[in-house]
């Protein structure tokens, strides 16, 4: 997008990048680390792996693949979730880019973050629709972890928080680059306006304003047509439409399977 390119407050910007610190991770990590225990101790119960794995996979899976392996994995797409949705936008609010008004998208510029948001959600998405073959998958395939009820009012219930923040997330990230995009958009329309009213000696008066064969009037006229036809959402309408059903279809399938087990 060269942001600092297309940025006057760049100088002034404490940029800081787009990533989270390794002590938020850490501390992150912890805590899911912490609901995994909790839910494998006391809302299964070890008692139920161990009667159908035996007690060497149990501490194989419980103890060492998932908090060392799965865990890690999903921390870790999970931070990178978070920079693009929450700490990426921040900073381009930060950084307020003047919008590319000649962009033949008409999205000023901004087509490569909404994309980026776009495609970090289908992913959040994919993601989610993962979880849902993990939770009602053994049952309904009745596959060996059949044994092993995961399908219940705290899966349920889990999934349910997993599919809202990820509904936060890409509707907070589009509402801030919608705002910027306004504010932008009214700043420069002002700007012209004023350019306007500057070159003719009484802009309120419509019958005295010369509007042809005034060069510097035309010009302005088509700037204010321009910045004037710029959308103020970083997405195309088609888009938007994809990504709302992407936002619809895990929960909805979550559920039709709850209602089914």
């Amino acid at each position: 997008m060269s942001l600092w390119e297309r940025s006057d407050h760049a100088a002034q910007t404490n940029y800081t990048g787009f990533t989270i610190s390794l002590r938020t991770r850490t501390a992150l990590y912890v805590a899911i680390l912490g609901m995994y225990f909790i839910y494998i101790f006391g809302i299964i119960g070890i008692s139920s792996y161990v009667e159908t794995f035996g007690v060497v996979s149990t501490v194989a899976f419980a103890g060492v693949i998932y908090p060392l392996g799965y865990v890690p994995i999903a921390v870790d797409f999970l931070i990178q979730f978070i920079s693009v949705q929450f700490v990426l936008p921040r900073q381009i609010t930060k950084t307020r880019p003047t919008p590319a008004f000649l962009d033949p998208r008409d999205l000023g510029g901004f087509y490569p973050i909404g994309e980026v948001l776009k495609r970090t959600y289908y992913i959040y998405t994919a993601g989610l629709l993962l979880a849902l073959c993990y939770i009602y998958g053994p049952t309904i395939t009745g596959l060996g972890t059949a044994a092993v009820s995961r399908v219940g009012a705290p899966e349920a219930g889990f999934f349910t928080i997993l599919w809202t923040f990820g509904l936060v997330a890409v509707g907070s990230s589009m509402f801030r680059v919608h705002r910027l995009m306004v504010n932008e958009k009214k700043s420069h329309l002002s700007q012209l306006e004023q350019q306007l009213y500057d070159v003719v000696d009484n802009p309120y008066d419509i019958s005295s304003v010369e509007l042809h064969d005034n060069p510097e009037v035309e010009q302005i006229q088509r700037r204010i047509e321009q910045v004037w036809t710029m959308r103020e959402y970083p997405t195309s309408m088609n888009t938007s439409i994809q990504l709302l059903v992407s936002i619809l279809i895990p929960e909805i399938i979550n559920l039709l399977l709850q209602s089914l087990s």
